[in-house]
Parts: structure tokens; C-alpha cells; sequence
């Protein structure tokens, strides 16, 4: 029993997932990659995975853009939606409006998540 979980286990560290995925199961492992590698079409959806209904989705979310980053915008994973709502629009401000090339958000210190 115990090889099994070990088998999935290994197998689960190498998928990259799918950052246009709507399952967390898919979802998560491809914002653990995003962090470390992201392009603009991946911090769109690192923005979008931020409104989602899942904490975990939003969590991973959140400390993927922030590692890409330093900064949160004030965003915070488990805020009710009513209170995430000016981040995520911060965040999404951000997104649509910075070059391609240029990940740092500003030269002020970070926020942390």
C-alpha cells in the first residue's frame, strides 16, 4: 500500500498541470510551475484564479503571483469575496497594463500574502 502512494506521489511532482484548468486537482500544480516560470498568459490566470470559489486554488494563486512579484495589492486568499473584490481589480489592472516583458510590480517594498 505504502509503494502506491509512493508511486502517485512521484508521479503527481512531475505534472505541470494545466493553467486554464477549473479543477484544483490540475489547477494547483500548474500554478507551482507558473511561479517559477510564468508568461503573461499564465499571470492571466494566476488574476482570474484569484476569484475563485476553491481557498486552495486562490491560495496557490496569491503565492505565485507574489513570487513573481513581491506583491499582493493587499489580496488575501481567505477574505470574504466582497473584500477581495478591489485587489482582484488591482490585480487585474496590473495584468492588462504592464509590458510583456517586465514582471516586478514597483520599486516599493512588498507586501506579504
Amino acid at each position: 500500500m505504502v509503494a502506491v502512494f509512493a508511486t502517485a506521489g512521484c508521479h503527481q511532482a512531475h505534472n505541470t498541470g494545466d493553467i486554464r484548468a477549473r479543477e484544483a486537482p490540475t489547477l494547483i500544480p500548474a500554478m507551482v510551475n507558473a511561479a517559477d516560470h510564468a508568461q503573461q498568459s499564465d499571470l492571466d490566470e494566476l488574476v482570474h484564479a484569484l476569484s475563485d470559489e476553491d481557498a486552495a486554488v486562490r491560495l496557490f494563486a496569491i503565492q505565485a503571483l507574489y513570487q513573481q512579484t513581491q506583491e499582493t495589492f493587499g489580496y488575501r486568499y481567505y477574505d470574504p469575496p466582497d473584500a477581495r473584490r478591489t485587489s482582484i481589480r488591482r490585480w487585474q489592472r496590473w495584468v492588462t497594463s504592464r509590458p510583456a516583458q517586465t514582471v516586478s510590480t514597483s520599486t516599493q517594498e512588498p507586501t506579504q500574502p
